[in-house]
């Protein structure tokens, strides 16, 4: 079970070719035998049973083997994939509440994108930051544009989330907040939010508050039993129906801003979840004035 869960965690968002299934390969055969001797049931650090490890290997290698012979890597591609998916959401979901909740958000090196470690030496392989300028450059010349293009030229990040960018780009849209507005992220007072509705056990929203200046942070979660069978995103009128974000009356009446869309609304009393996440899977709001 321990390593099905693992191949589950650590599969390749893209279909590996055979160089890099080989290397994939290799990883989890290390990883297996460093739990095998760190379980200490079959064999250990000190007293090594190198046929048991032998034989665990040899497993992982023809679980692993390349070539359409291999019928468990084509049922186990396909088993994984929607899995996959939600799982995107969830770690997205968990960055955006990272980067805002009380206290100094810990980025461990290189995931600034989708990156599937597992326990040292795995955790500790170079990390591409040419790769990572290069699609931050990217993002930021998607929202080199007046704010309310942002919605449709971010639309290539949410189709397609197995490349990072949209992970990058939350990274940078909310850390840029912080810089903006340290007072609220080091001093600011925490608000946990209500949400009402059908769907409203499937998000979660909370505050911070500093003075004038007030930030929202919106997220699905639970969203495989939110949309089922369905190949779509936590997005739209169609999915949130009548779930609604209810607004304290001192962050009413006051016009916020989406940091990922650049949409603005102006509060009432509550949120449709339906707008705000019409556009982007997460929402960040801020606001000056309140």
């Amino acid at each position: 079970y321990l390593l099905y869960q693992t191949l589950v965690g650590t599969w390749p968002l893209t279909q590996p070719d055979e160089s890099a299934l080989a290397d994939y390969r290799m990883r989890i055969v290390a990883y297996v035998i460093k739990a095998l001797r760190e379980s200490k049931e079959h064999s250990s650090w000190i007293n090594v049973n190198i046929d048991y490890e032998n034989a665990s290997s040899a497993f992982v290698q023809a679980l692993l083997a390349p070539g359409e012979n291999n019928l468990f890597l084509v049922d186990f591609a396909s088993l994984v994939q929607p899995i996959a998916s939600r799982g995107l959401l969830n770690s997205l979901a968990q960055t955006l509440i990272k980067l805002v909740s009380p206290g100094v958000p810990d980025i461990y090196q290189g995931c600034e994108l989708w990156q599937f470690n597992l326990v040292d030496p795995d955790n500790r392989r170079q990390v591409d930051f040419v790769h990572r300028r290069k699609l931050l450059a990217e993002v930021k010349l998607l929202v080199d544009a007046p704010p309310e293009q942002w919605s449709q030229r971010l639309q290539p990040l949410v189709v397609d989330m197995a490349d990072g960018r949209i992970k990058l780009y939350t990274l940078w849209q909310s850390l840029a907040l912080r810089a903006r507005w340290p007072e609220v992220f080091r001093d600011g007072d925490y608000l946990p939010l209500t949400v009402h509705g059908e769907r409203a056990a499937h998000a979660c929203a909370f505050a911070r508050r500093c003075g004038s200046r007030s930030i929202i942070a919106l997220v699905p979660r639970l969203t495989t039993r939110l949309l089922g069978d369905r190949n779509i995103l936590p997005m739209g009128p169609e999915v949130w129906g009548d779930t609604v974000l209810e607004v304290p009356s001192e962050l009413a009446g006051i016009e916020w801003s989406n940091v990922f869309t650049g949409e603005r609304y102006m509060a009432t009393n509550k949120f449709e979840l339906g707008r705000l996440l019409a556009h982007f899977p997460i929402c960040l709001l801020a606001a000056e004035g309140a």
